[in-house]
């Protein structure tokens, strides 16, 4: 029982990380960004560790309070929130600032910088998506899954065997023959003289014989 209760917690838990897996960069297949958020300044809205999802979007829909996904001139990925929607000499851009920061970021960012609004976040899967691509743990979670794919083909196959095992036993049991009754319980059938001889017996009118099956 408790190695049965083992396998289920193993498959809950690999279940859970294989959805988390797939919520976070599962959207990529469609065309949407996954990126893994590295500091807190996004806090409390935005834990650390967290998978944030990004679609792409035209940068005249962008507004004040918008999440984005936009590379610095030092090509470092920042998710911040839109503060305000400037437009000056540059053209359009965008001031930005993380949540837990006293201050905006240094730069205004421009459209061709930004890589997407953010559509929604997986608090700590960006730990899981880091460690999932570690060959250590592919090589874990192969192992893992190899097990219990072990532990439910032993399983099938002992109650398979348990079952061919009783259905055989029932087969081989021999057939127990009924005791006659009619002989030893009074008033069924009545000696009586007949007109072939003395001694002889027939059954009344209306009664027959029961003969036991061996």
């Amino acid at each position: 029982m408790a190695l049965r209760i083992a396998q289920w917690a193993l498959m809950a838990l690999l279940a859970g990380v294989i959805l988390i897996v797939l919520a976070a960069s599962g959207p990529t297949l469609i065309g949407r960004k996954t990126f893994i958020v590295l500091s807190g300044s996004m806090e409390p809205a935005i834990p650390l560790g967290s998978a944030v999802v990004t679609e792409p979007v035209r940068p005249t829909l962008l507004k004040e309070g918008d999440v984005i996904t936009y590379v610095t001139p030092a090509e470092q990925f920042v998710t911040h929130r839109i503060i305000e929607v400037v437009q000056d000499d540059g053209g359009l851009g965008f001031r930005t600032q993380g949540d837990a920061n006293t201050s905006p970021d240094p730069v205004v960012t421009r459209p061709p910088n930004v890589y997407g609004r953010m559509v929604y976040d997986v608090p700590w899967a960006g730990y899981i998506l880091h460690y999932a691509n570690q060959s250590a743990t592919k090589l874990a979670v192969l192992v893992l899954a190899i097990m219990i794919v072990g532990w439910e083909l032993q399983a099938w196959a002992f109650h398979r065997t348990a079952a061919t095992q009783s259905a055989e036993k029932g087969a081989s049991d021999p057939l127990i023959p009924e005791p006659l009754s009619s002989l030893s319980t009074p008033g069924t059938a009545q000696d009586k003289p007949s007109p072939g001889g003395a001694g002889s017996t027939q059954p009344e009118e209306g009664e027959s014989h029961h003969a036991a099956q061996g």
